[in-house]
């Protein structure tokens, strides 16, 4: 059986500088609204390198680690980085931390209230034109499309049912999916006097008629 021999410097160099581990506040750091870049800030152990990279185009960054081990990255833009530390010639594996822009939220509210005015304005006129009967509104809070017909639609028959959903059914989808919709608002059909006529199911939509 081979021996395996290790130099004695080897063995007290891993002793003496074991492998570092890095611990972070945030692994997503949002940068504030009245600022233009971002702060990273985690721990290691005392006094040892710590390399910030960018996974862009931002210059790479080394800071040393204070008294307490902690340590920061400032002033950085929005995007992905990896983070490690690296004690004599001992380094950490890499983590990896996300610095987003502080009008993300901001920006993807406004887009999606646009959404939700156009869907709306072109559900109208849909119904206006095909369906004047039909009553429209929308809940933004359960991204519902909530129909009220005539009571009558009650009396129908199953297949009569689909035939009358699926238009409109098919005009929800075609419109999230020509416009890009975050979420595609969901169908919920009733009567007036509060008949449960139709919903989207787990294929398509599924009608409750009575027959």
């Amino acid at each position: 059986m081979p021996i395996c021999f290790h130099l004695a410097g080897d063995i007290i160099d891993d002793i003496a500088h074991p492998i570092p581990t890095v611990s972070l506040n945030s692994k997503t750091v949002k940068i504030a609204d009245d600022a233009d870049t971002g702060t990273i800030n985690g721990a290691t152990k005392p006094g040892i390198k710590v390399h910030l990279n960018s996974l862009t185009d931002t210059p790479s960054k080394t800071v040393t680690s204070n008294d307490n081990g902690k340590f920061k990255f400032s002033g950085l833009s929005a995007g992905d980085y990896s983070i490690s530390a690296k004690d004599g010639d001992a380094e950490s594996s890499e983590m990896s931390v996300t610095v987003k822009g502080g009008s993300d939220d901001s920006d993807y509210e406004a887009n999606t209230k646009a959404q939700i005015s156009a869907f709306s304005r072109d559900m109208h006129a849909y119904l206006d034109n095909k369906y004047p009967e039909i009553a429209f509104s929308y809940d933004r809070t359960e991204d519902m499309a909530t129909f009220s017909v005539p009571n009558e639609v009650a009396d129908m028959s199953k297949t009569e049912q689909k035939s009358y959903v699926k238009p409109i059914y098919d005009r929800i989808n075609t419109f999230a999916n020509a416009n890009d919709l975050n979420n595609t608002p969901s169908l919920y059909m009733k009567t007036q006097d509060g008949t449960m006529i139709a919903r989207n199911g787990m294929f398509g939509f599924k009608v409750y008629a009575k027959r």
